[in-house]
């Protein structure tokens, strides 16, 4: 499995914020629309993610902690998603739907995401991909330097994934 270090915190300006990710990464970004399907399973967390018309199942292990934290994760390429929605859908059983707009940018090797979610609102993700010579506390150091120089304070960090986010809500 490929592994990064996440953060994920809500965003109040989202437009401040824009200005100064683009300032950090140049004014290059990608808009992705995506609806990620969440399928119950204990141990880890699976999606069926559709970006663009594009679909890839992701699985995928982490703790829920505001600090940076450690994803291992496993993506396959999909092409044929309802089919496959069909099947984990009566093996697993749904848990929930997410759609969102985000906005992707790359700082060296790190995905920065500003994301509009549907019913949640607006947040900020990091995923800091670890390379195989890299630790994991080196991942941790990159995403606390970016959270210093975007201006990301520690009471804005969330915990949970927006699936988890929706469920509290409903």
């Amino acid at each position: 499995m490929s592994s990064n270090i996440e953060i994920k915190a809500h965003v109040s300006a989202p437009e401040n914020l824009m200005q100064k990710v683009k300032q950090l990464c140049g004014h290059h970004d990608d808009l992705l629309l995506q609806k990620d399907i969440f399928y119950r399973l204990q141990s880890y967390r699976i999606k069926l993610r559709n970006v663009n018309g594009t679909s890839e199942l992701i699985i995928y292990k982490r703790d829920n902690s505001t600090e940076p934290k450690q994803s291992s994760y496993l993506r396959i390429p999909i092409a044929f998603p309802e089919y496959t929605h069909k099947i984990l859908n009566a093996i697993l059983g749904t848990r929930g739907i997410i759609e969102k707009k985000r906005t992707l940018f790359f700082y060296e090797n790190t995905r920065i995401h500003v994301d509009e979610v549907q019913k949640l609102g607006n947040f900020l993700e990091f995923e800091v991909v670890l390379n195989n010579n890299e630790t994991a506390s080196e991942g941790i150091a990159i995403a606390n330097e970016l959270m210093r120089c975007l201006e990301i304070k520690h009471e804005d960090l969330v915990a949970e994934s927006y699936i988890d986010l929706l469920e509290s809500i409903s």
